[in-house]
This record gives C-alpha cells, structure tokens and sequence, in this order.
C-alpha cells in the first residue's frame, strides 16, 4: 500500500528541510473526553485547571492556566521537561503529602512536555494525584497527538476537553 501523507497538503516540514516546500501553519488539538474511562481522571484535571484554575494547586487569587484560548508550545528538552515534572511533584507533595507507596501519580497540566509547565515563570500550571494508569494513558494518547500531527519543538497546540 502507497502511502500518500508526504505529498498530502497537511504535510510538515521544517523551513529549509526540503527546497520549495513550505511548512503548513494550521490550528492543532489535542481532544481529551472526560467519558474515556481510561484518562477519565486527567480529563478532569484538565478541566478543571482551565475552567477553575484558582481551584488547583498552586492556588492563589486570579490565577490562569493557559491552553484552552493561549496555546501551549511542545517542549522537547529532556532537561526541561524534568524541571517542570520535578516542581510539579513538588507541589503535589506539598499539597497531599508523601503518596510513594500508592498506585497514585502525580498529573501536571500544562505537561511537562510544554514551555508553558510548572517550571515556567508565573506558575500558571496545576498538579493534581490521579491514578497511575490514567496519568500514563494520558502521556501516552499525548504523544500520539504529537506524532500523529507532526507538532515539533515549539509548535503551538491547544487542548480541549469534551464532556
């Protein structure tokens, strides 16, 4: 079978990569739906951090967390990505207490895989303890939005979540 996703009109490259073949701009989501059983738990983390975010940890009067109506931006540095997990659970820590031991995980929003996580300035994020499993499928259905819509380092993105 043929492939036909590189000459489609939706295919990406990085300016230069290919001489004459432009990168394609368009709107990309990730769409989470609070009814799958399997991220059911980060689905409402989610919510609840764009929709009630002076409601999540941190919390604090005013606060705002972007990706809704502000893109969040792909993160691919390794480092980076562990400063936000590390201040993620640092707040999960401080708000609930040790949890090793349990089968729950700490969940950050925006991901750690952002420039807009929990290390960037203003913590404009929220870390919540959800199950393990449904904090791992998450992960995993993000990367597979990633890959599947070819957003590369810095792309902007957005997440919504359907009831």
């Amino acid at each position: 079978m043929q492939s036909t996703r590189a000459s489609s009109p939706s295919a990406r490259c990085r300016p230069g990569a290919l001489p004459g073949l432009a990168p394609v701009r368009r709107t990309r989501r990730s769409d989470q739906h609070l009814k799958d059983p399997a991220v059911d738990q980060s689905a409402r983390h989610i919510l609840d951090a764009q929709q009630l975010p002076e409601r999540t940890f941190p919390s604090w009067a005013g606060k705002t967390v972007p990706g809704a109506t502000e893109p969040l931006h792909r993160l691919i540095d390794k480092d980076k990505q562990e400063k936000n997990r590390e201040k993620a659970i640092a707040t999960c820590n401080d708000a609930w207490g040790d949890y090793m031991g349990t089968t729950l995980q700490c969940d950050e929003y925006p991901f750690a895989s952002t420039k807009e996580g929990a290390a960037a300035p203003g913590n404009r994020f929220s870390a919540r303890l959800i199950d393990g499993t449904d904090d791992e499928t998450g992960g995993r259905k993000l990367n597979e939005m990633f890959t599947l819509n070819r957003i590369l380092d810095g792309d902007a993105f957005y997440v919504k979540i359907t009831p």
